[in-house]
């Protein structure tokens, strides 16, 4: 590709962050990186008159709202025979001839990018930024993410169906600070994102629970609560004096309840 050619398709980078905008530059001004925009965008229907920050949602919309059969042309890059094999591969119930829904093929092929350049999936985002719009930033490439993910967004397994949980991703740069950040931040979710409200965990039970289930099991099996409290009567780990009927009674009521949270 002649340098005039690059020059029409040099992607803008907004990063403040000095080790983002590293990261960003040493990818998006390689010429093999810069020369799979266009062949990308017309494959996709992005006019390329169009790429730019305020055709954002416009161009983003014509790949997610279009759920059409899309079939990668594989032949636009750089050793595509050992590309496809490697899709064939790691894409759950991919198939060269019928292909995939559009979005689904689109974010195949920005991680099949990070691939290529040998970058790790967090890198997926400044691909999608730079075919959409030409433009990346500081949002565009973040070391460190702390992402819900549920049936909209990541096949987890055999099956499409995600239930809501939340993801840590990483990278080499990814910082100590940035990590224990990104904990706080999963932990905060789980109390805060509506998606997250079906599990609400009991850490307050904790150092009871392994005596509640025990007790719940010799009830289930026959046992009195005067025969539970005889058993329990010899153990040197347990305090005797709260071992009456209604102790007893009331933790299996409490265990029998939360069996049906």
């Amino acid at each position: 590709m002649k340098n005039d050619d690059l020059l029409k398709l040099k992607i803008e980078i907004l990063a403040e962050d000095d080790t983002n905008f590293m990261e960003l530059t040493t990818l998006v001004d390689k010429p093999e990186f810069l020369s799979l925009l266009p062949l990308l965008r017309k494959e996709y229907g992005i006019n390329e008159g169009e790429v730019n920050l305020d055709n954002y949602d416009k161009n983003l919309d014509l790949i997610t709202n279009n759920y059409k059969s899309h079939l990668i042309n594989f032949s636009k890059y750089k050793d595509s025979k050992k590309l496809l094999e490697y899709t064939k591969e790691h894409v759950y119930l991919f198939n060269e001839e019928v292909g995939m829904e559009t979005y689904p093929a689109f974010d195949t092929e920005m991680l099949l990018m990070c691939y290529l350049f040998r970058r790790p999936p967090i890198f997926s985002s400044v691909c999608f930024d730079a075919v959409l719009c030409g433009t990346v930033d500081d949002y565009s490439y973040r070391a460190t993410k702390v992402v819900v993910n549920d049936s909209n967004n990541q096949f987890t397994s055999v099956s499409d169906l995600a239930l809501p949980h939340v993801s840590i991703l990483i990278s080499p740069n990814s910082s100590d600070r940035e990590i224990v950040e990104a904990g706080r931040i999963a932990k905060t979710l789980y109390k805060t994102d509506e998606r997250l409200n079906y599990y609400k965990p009991r850490t307050d039970l904790v150092n009871k629970i392994k005596v509640y289930r025990e007790w719940y099991w010799l009830h289930l099996s026959g046992k009195k609560y005067t025969d539970i409290a005889n058993i329990w009567s010899d153990r040197e780990d347990f305090d005797a004096a709260d071992l009456d009927d209604n102790r007893i009674g009331k933790s299996i009521r409490f265990y029998k309840k939360l069996l049906t949270q």
